[in-house]
C-alpha cells in the first residue's frame, strides 16, 4: 500500500508573507501533491505574486473561492 501525502492550502487572500511562511513550514515535511481550496486573492496587497507562486507549485486541483469568483 502506497501512502500519498497531500498539502492542502486555502484562504491565502494575497498575503504573500504568510503563504511563504506556510510553504517554509511544509518544506520540513514530505508531500506528493497540492490541492488548493480557493481564495488566493482578497484583503492583502500581493495578489499577482501570490497567484504566481501558487501556479509555480502546480496544484493537482484548484477550487474557485468566493473572493476569486468576485474578481473574475
Amino acid at each position: 500500500m502506497t501512502l500519498m501525502r497531500t498539502l492542502v492550502l486555502s484562504d491565502i487572500h494575497a498575503n504573500l508573507a504568510a503563504f511563504e511562511a506556510v510553504l517554509r513550514h511544509a518544506s520540513n515535511h514530505r508531500w506528493d501533491e497540492i490541492i488548493f481550496l480557493g481564495d488566493i486573492v482578497g484583503y492583502y496587497a500581493e495578489p499577482e505574486e501570490s497567484v504566481s507562486l501558487l501556479r509555480d507549485l502546480k496544484p493537482r486541483a484548484n477550487i474557485l473561492g468566493n473572493h476569486d469568483a468576485m474578481l473574475l
